[in-house]
């Protein structure tokens, strides 16, 4: 796999050598995300993908019960899910060419992102009790991203544009 990508996904998600899921390798922390990389690889391709929509659907979206009583729960279920889904078929679809590493960080980057605080002008942390459905997906502005970003870590320059 990428070695540069993996090094930039152990940078910046810290703890992801120490999560089960990735450890059970019990290899060297960078071999470990490396193989976690290779496996979800795998799991998205070819037959696996509606299992995967189906589980991270049923892991990522708002549970009944974290939502308020006066609240449409089925509104903000089916926000949720037709949310995260455009991602997920998006991320795992065969036309998306970006490496797993990259598609690994815009997911975990998406289901960390909350509601937009405009008084601050910042974004804050989702949580299991988010109501606002995951944000738009825009695939310019997502190749944007990911085109400065894998510029970064392959240390290319990176016009202020």
């Amino acid at each position: 796999m990428d070695d540069i990508g993996i090094r930039f996904l152990e940078k910046i998600f810290k703890d992801l050598y120490k999560e089960n899921s990735v450890k059970r390798y019990k290899k060297d922390k960078f071999s470990n995300i490396d193989e976690y990389m290779q496996k979800l690889k795998r799991v998205t391709e070819g037959r696996h993908k509606d299992y995967v929509i189906k589980l991270l659907t049923s892991y990522y979206v708002i549970k009944e019960e974290n939502i308020p009583y006066n609240i449409d729960k089925a509104q903000v279920i089916s926000s949720h899910k037709n949310s995260l889904s455009v991602w997920i078929n998006y991320l795992i679809d065969d036309t998306c060419s970006y490496p797993m590493w990259v598609k690994y960080w815009v997911f975990r980057s998406l289901i960390k992102i909350g509601t937009y605080d405009e008084v601050n002008n910042t974004w804050q942390v989702r949580s299991k009790k988010t109501l606002s459905p995951f944000i738009d997906f825009n695939a310019e502005a997502l190749a944007d991203t990911v085109f400065i970003v894998m510029k970064y870590v392959n240390k290319k320059e990176i016009n202020d544009e």
